[in-house]
């Protein structure tokens, strides 16, 4: 079944952009100034990393989702044609965007890095690996799921082979994504590989799923908040991970799908009172994607300078709850200013 348009998924996208802008907002300030070394910092990192950490599984989520919902009858053509004008393109255009405006500073991090300072090199590099923002990890691993998709469908219709589906679904459970500053690796897109075949299993059964949610809603409440306090826990007491397996990420894992069960649950059941705000954070969500890392840095500063001497766990909170609404702000009103002269066309280079 094929739907041009769910208002509660889009909803959804909405609010994935706002966790994944979340995430960044505090992360970033609790590694500048004072606010590095204050006094129950591990407090207020421990809260927002678990809270926020891993929103991108939304993401990865609701791409498998859209794909049986929506993409999936308009053809391969179409979906190939689709993800490389209003992902890979606008992807490219913002990469060289940022590359140019900051050269002198990306010169002096390849000299330290020891990579080569040649622009073209350092262009092409930082496409494949996504690092000329540090959001951008999450584009390599995009392209890949989208090869992945015909073979990943296949499995899906294949009576036989179904199962493989749930195994890649379920391996991030034991294989863990890597973290930063090595935010992409292999174990990262077997990491949100499952996310996503997930996605696409439950966009096949969408209205099964949803009957399902309802019928265990409250296991899934217990999965999420169970995990989530587990997770402080482990960052109060600064667990590490050993290697290949962390049970951080693991708990990551079960905690971000089971709030995505939630979410989709609420927003579907109460989509007609769904605030218009988030529907447009959805429309925007790609593009605030792209651009709000600048916002998120550049407000940190600012932050960082009105706190001085007055740094806290409260100004922590408060801190990045002021950067996450400038941010959301700045790359919301930048998007519109790209968005009105180029009309219909603005999604190959914002994508939005």
């Amino acid at each position: 079944m094929s739907r041009p348009f769910i208002t509660h998924l889009h909803a959804f996208r909405g609010f994935a952009i706002l966790t994944i802008v979340a995430a960044h907002s505090w992360s970033f300030l609790l590694t500048i100034g004072d606010f590095a070394t204050m006094p129950g910092y591990n407090t207020v990192y421990s809260l927002v990393e678990t809270l926020f950490h891993g929103s991108t599984v939304y993401f990865a989520l609701i791409s498998g989702l859209l794909f049986s919902l929506v993409l999936h009858s308009r053809g391969w053509k179409s979906f190939f044609r689709s993800k490389a004008l209003n992902v890979l393109l606008p992807y490219a255009f913002i990469s060289l965007a940022f590359l140019a405006a900051f050269w002198p500073f990306y010169v002096q991090w390849f000299e330290a890095e020891g990579m080569s300072t040649n622009f073209l090199v350092a262009y092409f590099r930082g496409l494949l690996v996504g690092n000329i923002q540090l959001q951008f990890w999450y584009i390599p691993v995009l392209v890949v799921l989208y090869v992945l998709t015909p073979l990943l469908d296949w499995l899906l219709k294949s009576k036989a082979l179904f199962w493989v589906a749930w195994v890649l679904a379920a391996v991030p459970l034991l294989v863990s994504r890597t973290i930063y500053p090595d935010l992409l690796g292999p174990e990262t897109i077997i990491y949100f590989t499952g996310a996503y075949t997930i996605g696409m299993i439950c966009g096949n059964y969408y209205e099964q799923t949803l009957a399902l949610i309802d019928k265990y809603l409250v296991s899934f409440w217990v999965a999420g908040l169970g995990s989530s306090a587990v997770l402080i826990l482990l960052f109060l007491n600064e667990y590490v991970a050993p290697g290949l397996f962390s049970v951080s990420e693991m708990l990551f894992y079960v905690q971000k799908l089971s709030f995505a069960a939630l979410v989709l649950h609420y927003f579907s059941r109460f989509e007609a009172s769904l605030p218009g705000w988030l529907l447009t954070f959805g429309t925007y969500a790609f593009a605030i994607y792209f651009l709000h890392f600048f916002p998120v840095a550049a407000t940190a500063q600012v932050v960082r300078i009105a706190t001085a001497d007055h740094v806290g766990v409260a100004t922590a909170f408060g801190g990045g709850l002021f950067i996450l609404i400038a941010a959301l702000g700045l790359s919301l009103g930048l998007s519109w200013l790209i968005k009105k002269p180029l009309g219909r066309y603005s999604r190959m280079a914002i994508g939005a």
